[in-house]
């Protein structure tokens, strides 16, 4: 199941005018406009040439999981990186949040 962005990253894009509705997928799963992670990750990539790049670590030492996940500005390479974190879906959140810094920080 896609997971949701947050409530402090639909109020930036917002601030961004970036607005989500979907009428048949929003009214089947009542996401009362909130988008999925993977929508907002297409939206920045389609209309403002940023990319988010996730990367999977691992601590043999310790066996556990981590990631990153980097914006990256395609027009001019400007990178804002991540720390690690524990799950895939937090890491992406981190990344999408810094993607939308770089949507008007020319």
């Amino acid at each position: 199941m896609y997971k949701l962005v947050s409530v402090e990253t639909k109020k930036s894009m917002e601030r961004k005018g970036i607005i989500y509705y979907d009428c048949l997928f929003d009214k089947f799963f009542q996401l009362n406009g909130i988008p999925p992670q993977a929508w907002l990750q297409a939206y920045l990539r389609d209309n403002y040439d940023i990319e988010t790049i996730q990367k999977p670590f691992y601590d043999s030492l310790h066996s556990k999981k981590s990631y990153v996940c980097d914006a990256i500005r395609m027009k001019d390479g400007r990178v804002i990186m991540s720390p690690r974190m524990d799950s895939f879906e937090e890491a992406l959140e981190r990344g999408l949040q810094n993607g939308l810094t770089l949507v008007d920080d020319d």
